[in-house]
């Protein structure tokens, strides 16, 4: 497991980070902070500029910018990772500029501060997100499960802007992906690789294709990228000598399936953590 404890107030972000304890043992490691920058769209809380739709039309800013700006200094100055929830661009925007208060107090190439879920952003704040090095930690299978309820809550040019997978791959931008369990029903692996390599929702509505990867670049990005979020690529993420023997055994070999068809069907057989196996499928 990889730790980050969620700070409700700047109050508690002082309290919290004097008193802190650098955990790295072998099945726990504590990484950080977390802060969130906004609500989501369901509850009308995504921080949008635009607050006529219904996604934002209850949403107001979490913090002002001078207090997370002050907050996210101190734990980045005691060298903590802190990772932002944002949903709208205007949340998007102001986690950027957190960073950009931080590095300007005390420059590091290799913070790895993170936004997660970054389900609106602009192309403005891609490419800050760029020049600061921040790392976008993502939930592909949002597009999946969520990405028709999505449309009846916004318009057509957010919809447009909605997880841009493709952009963040070309631009270079470090991208892992995970499921954001529990808050997500739908935890398995398959639909992340489904919505990234087919931008296909439960409902068969397909959503910007232009976004998608392909399906080596997803696995990859599930597997080094998430490692490379947590600081862990040099003990997990690929099958090397010397990193820790995690892997999944699949019902279907991945790089050459029907992603529209067998991701449905994608199932796990062997589950190996550390060498040692901890779950096999029933076989009949």
């Amino acid at each position: 497991m990889y730790l980050m404890q969620y700070l409700s107030s700047a109050k508690h972000a002082k309290e919290e980070v004097k008193k802190a304890k650098k955990i790295n043992a072998a099945m726990l490691k504590f990484g950080g902070w977390k802060l969130a920058m906004d609500g989501g769209c369901s509850a009308g809380t995504a921080l949008m500029y635009d607050t006529s739709m219904p996604l934002s039309k209850a949403s107001y800013p979490y913090y002002r910018q001078e207090v997370v700006d002050k907050m996210v200094t101190a734990m980045h100055e005691q060298g903590y990772q802190v990772s932002f929830h944002c949903v709208g661009d205007r949340a998007i925007d102001m986690a950027i500029h957190a960073v950009e208060a931080a590095l300007k107090e005390k420059p590091d190439e290799d913070h790895r501060h993170r936004i997660e879920h970054l389900l609106f952003p602009t192309q403005a704040a891609l490419e800050r997100i760029k020049d600061l090095g921040i790392v976008v930690s993502t939930q592909p299978n949002w597009v999946s499960m969520l990405a028709d309820s999505y449309q009846k809550v916004s318009n057509a040019e957010t919809m447009n802007r909605l997880i841009p997978l493709r952009t963040l791959v070309d631009m270079g931008i470090p991208l892992a992906f995970g499921c954001d369990v529990p808050a997500t029903p739908h935890i398995e692996p398959n639909w992340s690789f489904a919505g990234a390599v087919t931008r296909t929702t439960f409902n068969d509505n397909v959503y910007n294709p232009d976004q998608a990867l392909t399906m080596k670049e997803a696995l990859r990005i599930h597997t080094m990228g998430s490692a490379y979020a947590a600081f862990e690529e040099d003990i997990k993420g690929s099958l090397e000598v010397g990193k820790v023997a995690d892997m999944v055994v699949w019902s279907h070999d991945l790089l050459s399936l029907d992603p529209k068809v067998d991701l449905r069907q994608l199932h796990p057989l062997t589950t190996i953590v550390a060498g040692q196996v901890v779950y096999e499928a029933e076989t009949e």
